[in-house]
Parts: structure tokens; C-alpha cells; sequence
């Protein structure tokens, strides 16, 4: 089993002083982690349960995440739009690296 991210996915906070109220996928294949808060707000889950089978909202395929591009205004999708576009953008824009000249080899005549 990989770790488990220490963002929440929607907030993309960490909650350091309170661990307990971030959730992870009981999937293995899965390293997402939730913050109770931002479960509650955008999808209206109350918190508790068992962690140990609680399967995160892509993987129930309930966050917006999971269709083919949410158009909501709320701060997640907001957020991944945003972060696409910045990504996009810098891979348009990384400098060209220029490439180095051949070694010159002493001695040697064109030819």
C-alpha cells in the first residue's frame, strides 16, 4: 500500500494539529485523504463512521472530480481549474534550453 497524501483533496490543507479529522480511502490502490470539514461542506457527509472501510467520494464517484469537467463555481473545482491552467501554462512557457557546442578535439582538422 502506498501513503497517503497529506493534502485534503478539496482544500488542499494539511491538518497537522488535527490528524484525527482527516479521512483516508480504506482502498489500497487509493492515497486521497479528506478533511472532515471540507466533507461536510461539499458534499454534506457527517463525520465518524469506520475508517477502516470508508471509501473516499472518487472512488464512490460522487466528487466532481470523477466527470468529464465540472462548470460549478465552488472553491474545489475552482482550485483544479486553476491548477490545470498553471501547469498548461508553464509547459507552454519553460524556457528553450539552449544547446551546448560540441566539444572542440585538439589536433584535429575538419574534413
Amino acid at each position: 500500500r502506498q501513503a497517503q497524501n497529506r493534502y485534503c483533496h478539496f482544500c488542499q490543507h494539511i491538518k497537522i494539529k488535527k490528524s484525527k479529522s482527516m479521512k483516508g480511502c480504506s482502498r489500497p490502490e487509493c492515497v486521497r485523504r479528506f478533511c472532515e470539514h471540507c466533507l461536510q461542506v461539499h458534499l454534506g457527509e457527517a463525520a465518524g463512521g469506520d475508517a477502516s472501510t470508508w471509501e473516499c467520494p472518487l472512488c464512490r464517484k460522487v466528487c466532481c472530480c470523477t466527470g468529464p469537467g465540472c462548470s460549478r463555481t465552488h472553491r474545489h473545482c475552482k482550485a483544479y481549474r486553476y491548477r490545470v491552467r498553471r501547469a498548461q501554462q508553464a509547459a507552454h512557457t519553460a524556457p528553450v534550453q539552449p544547446v551546448p557546442p560540441a566539444p572542440v578535439v585538439e589536433g584535429r582538422q575538419g574534413g
